[in-house]
């Protein structure tokens, strides 16, 4: 769901993921099952495949976003999620 969908109460996503964002979703997690290549491991290789292009800290964030949205379920016992991310590339640093 893009931002003026979320802010016109219009239900559904828009999904196209671009190279420098991850589009806002609301995430179901009602049927998370711990394992791989479930919704929250795909949505923690997405974001951070966009966030980094070095492999380690790719493999890093995936771990950390995947532990952090794993919680949400496990953790708070709620079955719902927003998530968005957005890059801008700087000389000295990553906003």
């Amino acid at each position: 769901m893009n931002f003026f969908e979320w802010l016109n109460g219009l239900e559904g996503t828009t999904i196209n993921i671009k190279d420098n964002y991850y589009p806002i979703l609301r995430q179901d997690l009602k049927n998370y099952i711990r394992n791989r290549n479930n919704v929250v491991e795909i949505t923690a290789k997405n974001i951070s495949d966009i966030v980094s292009d070095d492999e380690t800290l790719t493999e890093l964030l995936n771990y950390a976003l995947s532990e952090i949205l794993r919680n949400i379920p496990e953790h708070s016992e709620c079955s719902k999620s927003w998530i968005c991310v957005q890059k801008w590339d700087h000389i000295d640093y990553l906003k």
